[in-house]
């Protein structure tokens, strides 16, 4: 599994799963609400109040539904598979670079609490190290640099494939070499 900001997962059964863009209209109408009541509303106001009140329970609505979508997604993928091979992200420093669109949508789609999720409903998960699974071939190994902007991977060999779905190929081979070391 290739978990990702844009498509949740990218299994490498080839199947990939887009993530839920309910949030970014939350963030729209929150921001707004937000604008309204600090400009227009006197703080301690009834109408203060009201609007804060109102952030609150969007705020709550979001969280709920991008909740509700990560335990589906999770417990679909428990039962397709008892062990799912991930990436070991360091989602802290993530999170704090200086790309604020970046961080929103890191924390839009919680993927920490996602991979909690899958740890806890599967038997057994496997956290690999991600590094250069991007940029490496499935094919044939080798490497190449690949910015974040080009979404679909093409190597020398001929080998066309989406981005996430390489990467998730890449975790699938580690994974099985470290269960065969276990056994």
């Amino acid at each position: 599994v290739d978990v990702g900001i844009t498509n949740i997962v990218a299994l490498s059964t080839g199947e990939i799963r887009k993530n839920r863009t309910d949030a970014k209209y939350f963030d729209r109408e929150i921001n707004k609400l937000k604008s309204h009541r600090d400009s227009k509303c006197q703080k301690g106001s009834r109408r203060f109040k009201r609007l804060s009140r109102t952030i609150r329970r969007l705020y709550e609505m979001k969280n709920r539904k991008v909740n509700d979508f990560l335990h589906k997604v999770s417990k679909n993928l428990s039962c397709q598979s008892d062990t799912i091979v991930c990436e070991d992200l360091n989602l802290k420093a993530m999170s704090e670079t200086y790309k604020t669109g970046l961080n929103r949508e890191l924390r839009n789609s919680k993927l920490g609490f996602f991979l909690l999720l899958l740890k806890y409903k599967c038997k057994r998960v496997l956290q690999v190290n991600p590094r250069n699974t991007s940029k490496t071939c499935n094919h044939c190994g080798s490497l190449q640099e690949m910015p974040l902007w080009n979404r679909t991977y093409e190597c020398l060999c001929g080998w066309s494939l989406d981005r996430d779905l390489n990467a998730s190929l890449n975790l699938f081979c580690l994974g099985q070499a470290i269960l065969r070391n276990l056994c």
